[in-house]
């Protein structure tokens, strides 16, 4: 699954990550983040990861891939640069 990190905790390594099928966030634990031979994620991040299965909240268990932020523009940016939509 994608995702994109919305919040770090920097003393712990831990995060949360908005979902590419819009369901719960997921939570990212310094364990999954060793595990995966990944660099600390920070917020904007883009990253493509597993879940546990196993567990009652949605847990990241690796993280397979990773872009940080300065190879892509932040949502904010995006939607800074658009016209507003408006109805009618």
């Amino acid at each position: 699954m994608f995702g994109i990190v919305l919040w770090t905790n920097a003393k712990t390594g831990d995060a949360l990550i908005w979902c590419e099928d819009h369901q719960d966030l997921a939570y990212l634990d310094n364990a999954a983040v060793e595990a995966s031979n990944s660099p600390y994620v920070q917020v904007d991040d883009q990253i493509m990861f597993e879940l546990d299965a196993n567990s009652s909240v949605r847990k990241i268990s690796r993280i397979v891939n990773s872009w940080p932020r300065a190879h892509h523009h932040s949502l904010a940016e995006v939607l800074q640069r658009e016209p507003v939509l408006r109805a009618g």
